[in-house]
């Protein structure tokens, strides 16, 4: 995987990358969405199989 996220498209590709087949996690919520052309945000919940909880909220501006 490229280290460079010059897209929102790379951006949810890498993030969905992380959360695939990961034994730990019993399942999440994560969902990647843009707002406008430029602005994007991610929000969710990773439920982990040792019942830790890891809830995400990020908000992001495109370079471009």
């Amino acid at each position: 995987m490229s280290s460079s996220l010059n897209s929102y498209a790379e951006y949810t590709r890498f993030i969905f990358f992380l959360l695939a087949d990961h034994s730990t996690i019993e399942n999440h919520s994560v969902a990647v969405y843009t707002t406008s052309q430029s602005v994007g945000m991610t929000r969710g919940q990773i439920n982990f199989h040792s019942g830790h909880v890891l809830r995400v909220f990020e908000l992001g501006h495109s370079k471009k």
